[in-house]
């Protein structure tokens, strides 16, 4: 039998104040996309949950916490990269949660803020500013990351 071809899954987490911001990191020290605002996210570890990982990713990220009832499902991103794999990227948007966001990877991350999503920043991930323009319910988006907004897409590099 042959081999199963590999998926690499994500979370992106949205989170959104009762103004109607969302919270972005800057990216740093990574090697993947440094100087560019993102949001919180990661992998999956084995046998691990989609809602698992969320919650691990917000205590590891922000320092908060929150319920599974209080992530609710935006978007699947299919992405194609550079080493042969397929990405599937879940992104949850979070508008309830325990504590206060604050940047606990400062090793990885060069500040956390709160931004209008009619005012996001120019280096952001291209797939983000799509994503956080609208919230429809279960909107699968597919494409390549492209490092800025109206250039040639290139596969994304891990």
């Amino acid at each position: 039998m042959a081999e199963r071809h590999k998926v690499v899954p994500a979370v992106f987490l949205v989170f959104e104040n009762p103004q109607g911001e969302v919270l972005l990191q800057l990216r740093q020290n990574t090697g993947y996309a440094d100087g560019y605002w993102s949001i919180p996210s990661g992998h999956f570890e084995p046998n691990e949950h989609v809602l698992k990982v969320a919650q691990r990713e917000a205590k590891e990220e922000l320092d908060v916490t929150m319920e599974e009832q209080d992530m609710h499902f935006i978007a699947l991103h299919h992405i194609r990269r550079t080493d042969g794999l397929d990405g599937m990227n879940f992104y949850f948007k979070i508008t309830k949660w325990q504590g206060t966001p604050s940047n606990a990877e400062p090793a990885k991350c060069g500040g956390v803020q709160w931004f209008s999503k009619t005012k996001l920043p120019e280096n952001i991930f291209p797939e983000l500013a799509e994503v956080l323009g609208s919230h429809p319910p279960h909107r699968c988006l597919s494409g390549k990351f492209q490092p800025r907004l109206g250039t040639t897409p290139t596969e994304q590099k891990v």
